[in-house]
């Protein structure tokens, strides 16, 4: 679940709350609209595909 974006020395992150424990990831602006909602990626080479909330696809570069 996407709780919130987080401003740190090394630039803005999504904080991605998993079941016992969190991931910072890169923030992008679109992840901005989501927060609350269910989120899952698959990291890939070249970026990460987001599943964002019912099952919508988006794809962001990293």
């Amino acid at each position: 679940m996407y709780r919130r974006s987080v401003e740190l020395v090394g630039g803005g992150f999504a904080l991605i709350k998993r079941s016992r424990d969190f991931t910072l990831m890169p923030r992008r602006p679109v992840l901005e609209r989501q927060v609350g909602k269910s989120v899952s990626g698959l990291m890939r080479g070249d970026g990460i595909s987001w599943s964002i909330g019912r099952g919508r696809t988006e794809r962001f570069m990293s």
